[in-house]
């Protein structure tokens, strides 16, 4: 019984150390535009005033830590190839076509619910609607230096507007990438 209460504060005192590094270890990634011409980056001083961070566009290609990002196209509002599976009453469908690249040395597994999400001009998020159309998958795994393409689905309101999609796929640093849809 000695050496159980010995152990106990001991793994305790363990556990609580790891999960201190774990958060004193998070490092914070700033979307940066891989391509050299900015040309196409939304960043004019009245956006700039309004959020510390950079908004990318469609086409952008966007780097966040050991990931890229570029949404290749949207198709607002999405129509159902099923009449039997369909927005709820007042919603419409959104896709977005994304492609991701892993950058990293190991594998890494891309999740659409863990990386991305919809946010519209009011600070809504919107979450990824099962459909009926045939779309190419996102999720999975990415080998180092590969990339996956796929596209991604959300159910949002008639009237949302200004829909931003967030990406940020290291769950140990904070910062996301912002990409204005419209």
């Amino acid at each position: 019984m000695r050496n159980l209460r010995f152990r106990k504060p001991t793994t305790t005192l363990v556990v609580l150390a790891l999960v201190a590094i774990l958060v004193a270890s998070g490092e914070s990634n700033t979307a940066t535009k891989v391509e050299p011409d900015d040309s196409n980056s939304v960043s004019d001083e009245a956006e700039d005033s309004a959020s510390s961070s950079e908004v990318f566009r469609i086409g952008d290609l966007v780097e966040l830590g050991e990931w890229q990002i570029r949404v290749h196209s949207v198709t607002d509002p999405l129509n159902s190839s099923n009449e039997f599976i369909t927005p709820s009453t007042g919603n419409r469908w959104v896709a977005v076509e994304v492609e991701v690249t892993n950058k990293a040395t190991e594998s890494a597994t891309m999740s659409t619910l863990m990386c991305l999400e919809l946010q519209d001009a009011s600070n809504q998020n919107f979450s990824i609607a099962l459909t009926a159309e045939d779309f190419p998958e996102l999720d999975g795994e990415v080998a180092p230096n590969s990339a996956r393409r796929g596209t991604v689905v959300f159910e949002v309101p008639q009237s949302a507007g200004g829909l931003v999609l967030k990406f940020n796929c290291d769950l140990f640093s904070s910062g996301q990438a912002f990409i204005k849809l419209n």
